[in-house]
């Protein structure tokens, strides 16, 4: 399921954006409120499920805005919005801008919002996601192998330096599409790393 909560207190936006974004096979989720919103939350949290993308209004009325969210949700440790999430406002502000960015905005949209940017925003967003997924997924595969290999005393020790890590991943990739060997790189690298210091970069 790729779920997307749209929070705005202007019903016509919400029912506009959520109209967009099921051309593109999202499921959107419409909230005017903090409460609302929350709500949502919990309810796929309860079923161990993901949300895919949040998009924000600043301006809440009544003297809320999405911060006050963001912030309830830090208090709660739910963090599954940190880069997955875009503001969209009527407030163009150097400001507010920052104040999200601080959070993870992925990206800052200022209304009135046509139909073709609110959607190439949208799916530039969801590729950076995914990108980001698969680096994590294969940083967790190098500390796997690292570790089943003896490389390493134990997967603690890599995970001290993501940098270090980083650029392991990236080696790993750029020697498998050149057809190269996998196991002399990724041997090279951590040699390299243990007994000198530094990282062999490509």
């Amino acid at each position: 399921m790729r779920n997307v909560i749209l929070l705005d207190d202007q019903k016509e936006i919400t029912n506009e954006f959520a109209s967009y974004i099921r051309e593109i096979g999202l499921i959107p989720y419409e909230c005017q409120t903090i409460d609302e919103a929350l709500e949502v939350i919990d309810t796929f949290k309860d079923k161990d499920e993901a949300v895919e993308l949040f998009v924000f209004d600043h301006d809440l009325g009544m003297g809320d805005t999405s911060l006050n969210l963001i912030k309830t949700l830090e208090d709660e440790g739910y963090t599954d919005y940190q880069n997955h999430f875009i503001v969209a406002t009527g407030l163009d502000s150097d400001d507010v801008t920052y104040d999200y960015a601080k959070y993870g905005s992925m990206g800052h949209l200022i209304k009135p919002i046509h139909k073709a940017q609110f959607l190439q925003t949208v799916k530039h967003v969801l590729k950076r996601i995914e990108y980001a997924t698969t680096q994590r997924e294969d940083w967790q595969s190098a500390y796997e192998l690292l570790e089943s290999e003896g490389l390493l005393d134990s997967i603690d020790d890599l995970k001290k330096n993501k940098t270090v890590l980083f650029y392991l991943s990236t080696s790993i990739h750029a020697v498998s599409r050149q057809g190269g060997s996998f196991y002399s790189m990724r041997y090279c690298t951590v040699i390299f790393f243990k007994k000198w210091g530094f990282i062999f970069f490509l």
